[in-house]
């Protein structure tokens, strides 16, 4: 139950989900459950965002440091 909370949710939430059902101990668990997954999730988002973004430029536009500025456009 606190893993679903923390997984849908954030680290508050499943600590209200732990106390609110009594359990106690679960509380500081819940919270870090809640910390791991916004960390991991974050940065899985992140690199999800990265490839698709990277896959779809056309491949005359695709540089790896980012630097567009020497690329002509046009017939020159």
């Amino acid at each position: 139950m606190i893993s679903i909370a923390a997984s849908i949710a954030d680290g508050a939430t499943s600590a209200l989900v732990a106390a609110s059902a009594k359990w106690r101990a679960l509380v500081s668990l819940a919270i870090v459950l809640g910390v791991i997954g916004s960390v991991l999730g974050n940065y899985l988002g992140i690199g999800v965002h990265t490839s698709l973004n990277v896959s779809s430029m056309p491949k005359n536009r695709r540089r790896l440091n980012g630097d567009l500025s020497v690329i002509s456009v046009g017939n020159s």
